[in-house]
């Protein structure tokens, strides 16, 4: 056993030193495993100390042992918690017992030219070191991970259960319409049924100072449509507020058409006398006090728009909302108006196409074992998500969701049933295939964009974009924050030894988890109006910093290197796109490769990180992702202030297999991206980094 035991404490060690990337850690701890056993410091606390340290050793290359051995036969996950943990109690005590024993080699030093010792061992006898040993492996094996566990802040079920904001409550109140209703077309299918929420239509004609209602209470848009086109319609009661919806209020001014072909060729329309004073008392009793509130005028940029931004900042009865253009807001339709300023920004279709034109080329390492970042809207739709309200053990209730405005907030996590990374890897190799051969027999020209076929890039991958405005009178930024889901977090700490048997303290030593969200932000600036706007930085994700680029940096570092170069002249729209560089297993982002894994480090933090060498792309980079679902935008409520849908979900996404609640098999899985701080506060950065720190 000695032999052995030697040579499982010098492996621990390796995996210790490799996972800390500093050769300090080893040399501290052999410096204490010897001061431990000189006879003049050789006291008991050292011994057990010391004890501890072998047996943990000892611990971590046995738990690498086990996930080598898993890996070869094939074996998904980790070995059953409570198997682990007896597997743990008993290699610690033993070990532990074993070096209190002192039945380990004694290893010769000389002293001087001729005299030699051997550094004594503690010696202890059976009967003591026994209950020593035992206690030892049950303080550190269950006591560590219930000490952090009882002092870290997890998510726990709540006593009320309540509903992810995904309800809008569209009040539209017009002027008799200036014209008929006509399409170019067919309408496009609206957001809110493509994004899960639940909308309710009113409209109503402005007569005097008040409102007469003739739809109430309808989730009909074609209804509410064709009431918008009938100020003759009968007389209804006021529509009553529906339960925990988001209520908007819409004003056509000008009686707009409720269906617009060319916005741009809409007449303009002059104001009346005394019109602002009078819509504000329509205002006032189509809806209550506080409700956000935004007139549609058929205007310009003049002097009757500056009037009536005037008024809704200046008001006491409008709270929140904002005078819009018709023509420059440019709407399917007036239904289709009030939902996207309920859930965006009035800008929204603007940032869309901005962030596709900025949408960034994510390259994953070659030996990632899932290179494609999933689609949520694919996983409710599959049946593939279950939303849990307890960890108590034998007690959790686990209803499938199928869409993601039936989830409830006040419940713990998300169960997700999701594909195997043999599948998803194979899938992604398919389509990347696919998308670098295009059609058959016709290659796809360098530059080119491959069209968008099920069978290269199906519904199933995407891409997020949360764009948030920031408005100052000297500046107008837009921070276009994009995120991607990926099934898992492999970190493989301690090559994976730091999450065996035993060794899992969440957060603490292992960091692998299901479900990881990632991403990056781009920073533009369109101070100048009617000018394109420009990419002045790029924000970087990398685990809990955020690293900040200038991207006069970045485009310089990128023409450098001929590869890279190369790269971004391929994809569709490459130099207006970052480049990002998914270190593998941790995700974490990066603007330049890093092929060898002791040459790279975080930047915010100069720790340790995985290699990172986009040898994989993601076969979405090449795609025209404004005619294909691989952009999508993140829910949001209160004009894209608030999350919504799945993006509002308070809990953990994904399960964490726990015995007695405390004893885990793997991290903490994260939350939704609106409850990460980056969705938060996107401006926010830990420090400004040329392209060559990392």
């Amino acid at each position: 056993m000695s032999a052995a035991a030697v040579v499982a404490a010098g492996a621990g060690l390796a995996i210790l030193a490799d996972d800390t990337n500093s050769p300090w850690v080893v040399v501290g701890v052999l410096a204490f495993a010897v001061l431990a056993t000189l006879p003049a410091v050789g006291r008991w606390v050292l011994h057990v100390a010391c004890a501890g340290v072998v047996a943990m050793l000892v611990l971590l290359s046995v738990a690498a042992l086990v996930r080598i051995l898993l890996d070869l036969v094939g074996v998904p996950g980790r070995i059953p918690i409570l198997l682990g943990l007896l597997l743990a109690l008993v290699v610690f005590g033993a070990v532990a017992y074993w070096y209190l024993r002192g039945d380990w080699p004694r290893l010769p030093f000389r002293r001087g030219k001729a005299k030699r010792f051997e550094i004594p061992s503690p010696k202890w006898r059976p009967v003591t070191a026994a209950p020593c040993a035992a206690a030892l492996a049950f303080a550190v094996i269950l006591g560590l991970p219930l000490l952090f566990a009882l002092t870290a802040k997890d998510s726990k079920p709540t006593a009320e259960r309540r509903p992810v904001v995904s309800k809008i409550d569209a009040l539209i109140v017009s002027a008799e319409p200036s014209a008929p209703a006509s399409v170019a077309g067919e309408l496009p299918e609206p957001y809110a049924d493509s994004a899960g929420f639940k909308v309710t239509y009113s409209v109503g004609f402005a007569e005097g100072d008040g409102v007469r209602w003739t739809l109430t209470g309808s989730g009909d848009r074609q209804q509410a449509i064709a009431e918008l086109s009938d100020p003759g319609a009968a007389s209804l009661p006021p529509p009553a507020p529906v339960h925990d919806a988001d209520r908007i209020l819409l004003l056509v001014v000008d009686g707009t058409p409720p269906v617009l072909g060319e916005a741009a060729e809409l007449p303009r329309v002059p104001g009346a006398p005394g019109e602002v004073e009078r819509w504000r008392r329509i205002a006032k009793a189509a809806a209550p006090s506080g409700t956000p509130s935004f007139a549609l005028l058929q205007t310009g940029n003049g002097p009757r728009l500056r009037d009536w931004q005037r008024f809704i900042r200046r008001g006491t009865y409008v709270r929140t909302g904002r005078a819009l253009s018709v023509q420059r807001f440019a709407p399917p339709s007036m239904p289709d108006a009030a939902v996207q300023l309920a859930v965006g920004s009035d800008t929204a279709q603007e940032d869309y196409v901005l962030a596709l034109r900025h949408q960034p080329i994510l390259l994953f390492h070659s030996t990632e074992p899932v290179p494609r970042p999933l689609s949520i809207g694919a996983l409710f739709k599959g049946g593939r998500v279950k939303q849990c309200f307890s960890r108590r053990l034998g007690s959790e209730e686990c209803p499938v969701v199928r869409s993601p405005e039936a989830l409830e907030n006040g419940g713990t996590h998300l169960d997700l049933s999701l594909p195997g990374s043999r599948t998803l890897k194979k899938l992604a190799n398919k389509e990347r295939r696919a998308l670098e051969s295009g059609s058959p027999g016709e290659p796809v020209a360098p530059g080119a964009v491959a069209p968008a076929t099920p069978e290269m890039l199906g519904e199933g991958s995407a891409m997020y974009a949360h764009p948030v405005p920031a408005e100052s009178e000297e500046s107008s930024i837009l921070y276009l924050d994009y995120w991607w889901y990926l099934p898992d977090n492999p970190a493989g700490s301690g090559s994976g030894a730091f999450c065996g048997p035993g060794l899992v303290i969440p957060g603490i030593s292992c960091f692998d988890h299901q479900s990881d969200w990632e991403g990056v932000t781009v920073v533009l600036d369109r101070t100048v109006p009617g000018k394109t706007p420009k990419v002045t930085a790029v924000h970087y994700a990398q685990h809990a910093k955020v690293a900040s680029y200038s991207w006069d940096a970045l485009t310089a570092a990128w023409r450098e290197d001929s590869k890279l170069r190369r790269l971004r002249a391929s994809m569709p729209g490459g130099k207006a796109r970052p480049l990002v560089f998914a270190a593998r297993g941790t995700h974490a982002s990066y603007p330049l490769p890093c092929p060898r894994l002791r040459a790279c480090r975080q930047v915010a933090t100069t720790l340790g990180e995985k290699p990172h060498n986009g040898g994989l792309g993601w076969a979405g980079n090449q795609v025209a992702c404004g005619t294909h679902p691989c952009l999508n935008l993140l829910p949001t409520a209160l004009g894209g202030r608030a999350p919504a849908l799945w993006n509002a979900f308070e809990g953990a996404w994904g399960e964490r297999h726990c015995f007695l609640t405390y004893y885990c098999d793997s991290g903490s899985p994260p939350a939704a991206p609106g409850r990460q701080n980056r969705y938060m506060h996107p401006a926010k950065v830990d420090g400004d980094f040329a392209p060559d720190a990392d």
